[in-house]
């Protein structure tokens, strides 16, 4: 197993003083890869409210069910229209969401690359099999990293605890030994709660930002 140079360094970040961590997990979407799914439900339904459009995504049953792996591409876009009540045929609605992951951000390769050299990497993330089948991006940024906590396979989605409990016991770490970016703040919270090393992050700029003041990356 990888150490992360092993000189117990320690930093504030994010307002947390965080020990150099031996295993780093990211999300994907936001912070490796962009994503345009507020945007695309800000158009399929005319609302312009953005942060109402996503508290609302992360809180549907319908979208915590499949991003769990438990329900059919068809069966969600049906559910996840009758739920949200826009007047779309699901098929519309599963071409737009097919596009809503678009291409890793420049130099979040590297940035794994870069961290695999003083750590674990890992990817901890709510996605599903329709992106992954759809999104070339997506795939590579996966297989870069040494290990994959993705909901659709573990069938929990973040923040439910389980998710991060899994990941908790198949690396064999203290939870402070991990440390997890993340672009959404009730998540970063969530693995918090459970003593995981966690930052708020948006953006590769940021996340490499987080990770060269625990000396895990150089600055840009």
């Amino acid at each position: 197993m990888k150490s992360c140079c092993g000189d117990g360094l320690s930093r504030r970040v994010d307002g947390r003083t965080i020990v150099r961590p031996r295993a780093v997990l990211f999300d994907l979407g936001g912070v490796l890869i962009e994503t345009i799914g507020t945007a695309e439900i800000a158009r399929l339904t005319g609302r312009a409210d953005g942060a109402a459009i996503w508290r609302q995504w992360l809180a549907s049953p319908w979208v915590q069910r499949f991003e769990a792996g438990r329900c059919a591409p068809e069966e969600f876009a049906t559910g996840f229209i009758a739920e949200d009540g826009f007047d779309l045929a699901p098929e519309a609605f599963l071409a737009s969401f097919r596009g809503w992951i678009t291409h890793a951000f420049p130099g979040a390769l590297d940035l794994i690359a870069e961290v695999g050299k003083r750590a674990i990497t890992g990817c901890l993330s709510n996605t599903n099999a329709l992106h992954m089948a759809s999104n070339a991006d997506l795939r590579a940024l996966i297989a870069a990293c040494e290990r994959r906590f993705l909901s659709y396979e573990i069938g929990h989605v973040k923040p439910d605890s389980a998710i991060f409990a899994h990941a908790i016991a198949a690396l064999g770490l203290a939870p402070a030994e991990i440390l997890f970016l993340d672009d959404n703040e009730p998540n970063v919270a969530a693995a918090r709660r459970l003593d995981i090393a966690a930052v708020q992050v948006k953006g590769i700029g940021a996340a490499r930002a987080a990770l060269t003041e625990l000396g895990l990356t150089e600055a840009a």
